[in-house]
């Protein structure tokens, strides 16, 4: 069973997240940051800056990193179950049907699912509000798994759509 305490932390980086994207959207860059002094930059790759600075904007994923530190040396455990939300919320808004479930994602699973993200993300004719969308329904669906999380044994979870 999931622990409520990690999916607080995932509820607690979603909203960071949503925050962020709502401030700016990017798409085919992590971020764009602006020094207090100095001009706005475009960071494509992790790791081309070691300090941030004011993050103006930010892609669907580049404000997970953002939100967790994970473009810094960190475990992976920081970001990757917030990776794991928002591809669920992904699948499901185009017609899948992802579980409410406390599974893990291996690294490899992990890795296209980021992929998956970013090339959403990226897609000419995307909009921040369908972006939006998305996060909103990862905030739901980790809503529900909270409350499904101290069910007793044998009861189904809540589902966040019929």
């Amino acid at each position: 069973m999931d622990s409520p305490g990690r999916q607080e932390r995932v509820l607690a980086v979603l909203a960071a997240v949503r925050e962020q994207l709502v401030q700016g959207w990017v798409q085919e860059a992590w971020w764009v940051t602006r020094a207090p002094s100095g001009p706005q930059r475009t960071v494509r790759a992790l790791g081309a800056t070691s300090e941030p600075g004011q993050v103006s904007g930010a892609c669907l994923v580049g404000a997970v990193l953002n939100s967790t530190g994970s473009d810094r040396p960190q475990p992976a455990w920081v970001a990757g179950p917030v990776v794991d939300a928002l591809y669920d919320a992904l699948w499901e808004a185009r017609g899948g049907h992802a579980e409410l479930t406390s599974r893990v994602s291996s690294p490899p699973v992990r890795l296209a699912r980021v992929q998956t993200l970013t090339r959403w993300n990226d897609t000419p004719g995307r909009t921040r509000e369908q972006v939006l969308e998305v996060v909103d329904r990862a905030i739901c669906r980790t809503i529900m798994t909270l409350v499904g999380a101290g069910k007793p044994p044998g009861v189904e979870a809540l589902r966040p759509y019929p």
